[in-house]
């Protein structure tokens, strides 16, 4: 498996949605999970498959934060109407989840 890459992300974002956001901000948003995430591993052994979802999840948590910079969204209920949603104030939460599994922590 190879390494992901900004195009990847903004497949994930893309997918089902109207309007995508620009190609400069997803690299953005990209290079700066993979920043986190590489900083975050260091020198611990992490299987690719779980660092590759690490970085696309990071940049997609910061996307996500680039459109609601005072933290809310909405989604829409069964019935139509809008139901606001506080974001996470950590944007790296689930990403540090994913990877805890293979973080050895100790002496």
């Amino acid at each position: 498996m190879a390494e992901v890459t900004w195009e990847d992300l903004k497949a994930r974002v893309s997918k089902g949605s109207v309007g995508a956001p620009p190609d400069a901000l997803i690299e953005q948003e990209f290079n700066v999970g993979k920043a986190y995430v590489d900083n975050y591993i260091g020198v611990q052994t992490v299987p690719e498959v779980a660092a590759n979802e690490a970085v696309l999840t990071a940049g997609q948590e910061l996307l996500k934060r680039s459109y609601n910079p005072q933290g809310q969204s909405a989604s829409l209920n069964n019935d139509g109407t809008p139901q606001p949603f506080r974001l996470s104030k950590d944007p790296f939460i689930t990403t540090r989840a994913l990877l805890d599994p293979y973080m050895v922590v100790g002496f």
